[in-house]
């Protein structure tokens, strides 16, 4: 992938191809959607897109990751909150969050949700880990900035975040 050239474009020319692709992807899914539909929507030379991601594969990794990234800023930029909220505060920041998130921007819902869904198996792995290493940092702050005496004394931090995380697998798999 030679991303360096592609982040070096206009904004409103990664603009355009990044909102085709993602477009096309929404729709169709990865099997069924089109680089040439997406040239066309994004006003580029196929030789352009292929440039700068070599594949529709390293197209679709480099959406899921800049979605991912996002939805990570989105959190991070309530970390001004106070330090000490009980876990389970922390928790509905974090679902309230994305939930305003998610409303504010139903394209990066959806074609989220349709990558962890539909996307070919090598691919979704890939997508399941860093939701789950997103999940994971969150978890990991809201725990880190919870008092430690909602926690039993026995229970590893360590295990409480591999509960949480099965939870919100669970959840945001229904």
């Amino acid at each position: 992938m030679n991303l360096e050239k592609f982040e070096k474009l206009d904004e409103n020319k990664k603009n355009r191809i990044i909102e085709a692709a993602m477009n096309e992807f929404i729709k169709e899914g990865f099997n069924g959607a089109s680089t040439n539909t997406i040239v066309k929507n994004a006003e580029i030379s196929k030789g352009a897109l292929f440039n700068y991601f070599e594949n529709k594969e390293n197209l679709y990794l480099y959406l899921i990751k800049k979605n991912l990234n996002k939805l990570l800023e989105n959190f991070q930029d309530r970390k001004e909150l106070p330090k000490s909220l009980e876990f389970f505060e922390g928790l509905e920041l974090f679902i309230n969050a994305n939930i305003n998130f998610f409303t504010a921007h139903p394209n990066t819902f959806k074609f989220l949700a349709n990558a962890i869904i539909s996307a070919p198996p090598h691919i979704k792995e890939t997508v399941l880990k860093a939701k789950r290493d997103l999940q994971g940092s969150v978890i990991k702050y809201i725990i880190a900035n919870s008092p430690k005496e909602i926690f039993r004394n026995t229970l590893q931090i360590e295990s409480i975040e591999n509960i949480i995380l099965i939870l919100l697998d669970s959840l945001s798999n229904k």
